[in-house]
């Protein structure tokens, strides 16, 4: 599909080890494609709109561990979407991909939290709950909250 194209064209077939991106931004879509390293896993990163997304610690491991055959680099898919009524937050989806076949990297069972922030010039609205939602989606295509929350800042 298209995924699988955009990662072909842009890091140069499965078996290239180079670190690459491919970012495409529109009105309504930012998508970036980006190739890391697993062993030296970056911390934090931005994305478009002043989202920054932290990973906890050995994160890089993780998802060396989960990939089959275990890698050395992960494809991370990531789609802004600004938001648009009634949303109130820009949309963010991530995901992680096998460079060699492309399949989805599964994430189970982490011991400390993954962190999406978003800029202090677009506060949260109150309560928590009735405005902002966060999910994963499922390996049945579902989406899901479960082992998710928001921190309340305030």
């Amino acid at each position: 599909g298209l995924l699988a194209s955009i990662q072909a064209a842009s890091m140069g077939g499965p078996n290239n080890r180079t670190f690459h991106s491919l970012t495409y931004r529109s009105a309504r879509l930012h998508l970036e494609v980006r190739r890391l390293p697993t062993a030296d896993f970056p911390m934090a990163l931005s994305l478009a709109g002043g989202v920054i997304v932290r990973f906890p610690p050995a994160f890089g491991a993780l998802l060396a561990a989960a990939a089959a055959p275990p890698g050395r680099t992960v494809d991370l898919v990531a789609m802004v979407l600004p938001a648009m009524a009634p949303m109130v937050t820009d949309l963010v989806s991530l995901s992680f991909r096998d460079p060699a076949t492309g399949a989805e990297v599964p994430i189970a069972d982490l011991a400390s939290p993954m962190e999406i922030a978003w800029p202090a010039d677009r506060p949260l609205k109150s309560p928590l709950a009735m405005w902002h939602r966060c999910a994963f989606m499922t390996p049945s295509a579902a989406w899901s909250p479960e082992g998710t929350w928001l921190a309340d800042l305030a």
